[in-house]
């Protein structure tokens, strides 16, 4: 059944870019959620620490002991809010930010090598496939 041939194709290909991926924040002592909770707090920085739970899909304990672990690692400080301190916000580091950076080059050097020898043909045509395939997946956790 070709079906269930791409499908373990798609598999695979995400076991290898997940594990490429956890290799490389590895070398900071991080680990794909770590790395990922950051880049959400950069990318709104007002985040709360619930917030931040309801988007990453965990419940709030966990969120708490990722941001006390990005404290810890030094990528993350806590800023009392200037109207309540009783709450804090979340703010990226310069060592957050740079080891982000650093991150997001690396994912996107490794994108541009894994589609090395396609043309843009083939890469257009491989776009709209693999969009059919979400649409369909979409569909399938509607019913």
């Amino acid at each position: 059944m070709i079906e269930a041939e791409v499908a373990m194709h798609i598999r695979e290909i995400y076991q290898k870019l997940t594990k490429l991926f956890q290799q490389k924040v590895g070398e900071y002592g991080l680990n794909l959620g770590l790395i990922y909770a950051a880049i959400r707090i950069q990318k709104c920085p007002n985040i709360s620490q619930k917030e931040l739970a309801e988007s990453m899909r965990i419940t709030q304990g966990a969120a708490s002991t990722i941001i006390k672990k990005l404290i810890n690692l030094k990528m993350v400080e806590q800023i009392p809010l200037k109207r309540d301190s009783r709450y804090n916000r979340l703010v990226v580091t310069d060592l957050g930010r740079s080891i982000i950076k650093e991150y997001e080059d690396f994912v996107a050097a490794q994108f541009i090598n894994m589609f090395e020898n396609f043309g843009e043909d083939e890469l257009v045509e491989f776009n709209s496939v693999l969009t059919r395939l979400n649409y369909n997946l979409v569909n399938m956790s509607k019913k």
